[in-house]
Formats: C-alpha cells, structure tokens, sequence
C-alpha cells in the first residue's frame, strides 16, 4: 500500500512540475498570454508612434556659446511606460542633459536646452528611448545628430 501511495504521491509531482507553460506575461503585449507561468521573451508590442525631433535641427551646427534646445514631440496609439531623452558629445564621451519620465501617456512633450561650452569640436547626438512596458524590453529608440564647433 506504502508503494501504491508514493507512485499516486511522485504522479501528482511531476504533473505540477511538468504544467510549465510558456508565453509573454507582459501585459501591455499585443500577444499577452494570460495562461503563461513563465516569461519566454516573445513578446511583440504595437509599434505605431511617431518622434518628432524640432531641436536640436538635426545635422545642424552650433557655434561656441550657443544656447542648444531640445524640442521633441511624441505621439503614439499605445500607453507608454515613459521615456528618456539624452543629449551626448560623442566626441568627448559625455552626456551632457538629461531628460525622463515614467508617465504612462499615449503623448510627450520633452523641452530642455543646454549651454554649448564644447572644448573642442564636437559630434553630438540626441537619443530618445520610448519604454513600452516595466521590464527594459520593448524599447523604441529615435537618434538625430548634430555638431558643436568649440571657436
């Protein structure tokens, strides 16, 4: 009888074990599977947004001592999970502004400026990041590049 008991007992183990089901858990996924107990990285968001980039003008130059603004519109159909907007001297390997939110909106306005103090000639580069969801995936990234003489 103990045998009987232990081989029903290790049955219902395995079968708990082995109800392992695949699929994206994310939510905000258009392929969100309610059933799935574990994350397997399929999943797919609604990529209909655009990033409208005002300032810096892209491809633009700026002389020493001016005032670079960053004017950046976006727009999308789905909820975001916010976003990030950086301003880069690639020359020099600095970021030199900073912009985030972690609003959940379907539109943002980003605005910033910063002082052109560049020591030598510089490549710049702004980057946004479009979050669409909590986990670091599903992310819609916008880059425009510009330049900053240092005289």
């Amino acid at each position: 009888m103990k045998t009987i008991g232990l081989f029903v007992s290790s049955i219902l183990m395995l079968s708990t074990i082995g109800c392992v089901r695949k699929g994206c858990m994310d939510p905000s996924a258009v392929n969100f599977n309610s059933d799935a107990n574990r994350e397997d990285g399929s999943c797919t968001y609604n990529t209909d947004y655009t990033i409208k980039i005002d300032d810096p003008i892209p491809n633009g130059i700026y002389q020493i001592g001016d005032t670079v603004y960053l004017n950046i519109e976006i727009s999308t159909s789905f909820p975001t999970h916010g976003f990030e907007a950086l301003m880069i001297n690639k020359t020099l390997q600095d970021t030199v502004l900073v912009l985030n939110d972690h609003a959940h909106d379907l539109d943002h306005s980003l605005h910033g400026f910063w002082f052109n103090n560049v020591s030598v000639d510089s490549q710049m580069e702004v980057q946004i990041k479009l979050f669409q969801n909590h986990f670091g995936t599903g992310i819609i990234e916008e880059k425009a590049h510009f330049t900053c003489l240092s005289n």
